[in-house]
């Protein structure tokens, strides 16, 4: 049980590191695609749905660091019992997390999103690695 930790926290980083590329990927996108004769940014509710992400996406970051944090400073025995239930916690909002920011690029990306190949690849990829990571960390 005392190595749960660091590879919880371990997963968490990595998730959220990918949900952060497929938000980017997809705010990239919506600068410079058009449509209705304007950038798709400037639909309040494409703007929604990325502020949405986003704001889930730091709240996210900032606890994940935090766990950093309190790993590195709490001696280890301590560490292990104190934050044992909310390392499994921020594991499970990292995916959670993932998904949302991965389900929002797809969207965005439209028809563009359930490709294989170019702007679909991206989220594809991101949201399959959710999917594994969850699989494999249950």
């Amino acid at each position: 049980m005392t190595n749960f930790n660091h590879e919880r926290l371990t997963i968490s980083i990595a998730a959220t590191r990918q949900a952060r590329v497929a938000l980017s990927a997809a705010m990239e996108y919506v600068m410079k695609r058009e449509a209705f004769g304007k950038p798709l940014v400037e639909q309040p509710v494409v703007r929604h749905r990325l502020a949405k992400a986003g704001a889930l996406l730091e709240s996210l970051q900032a606890w994940v660091e935090q766990f950093a944090y309190q790993m590195t400073q709490l001696p280890k025995d301590v560490a292990d019992i104190q934050l044992g239930g909310l390392t499994a916690l921020v594991k499970a909002q990292a995916g959670i997390v993932f998904n949302e920011c991965a389900q929002c690029a797809v969207l965005l990306f439209g028809g563009n999103g359930y490709t294989k190949t170019g702007q679909g690849e991206i989220a594809e990829s991101k949201f399959n690695c959710s999917v594994c990571l969850l699989k494999r960390s249950n």
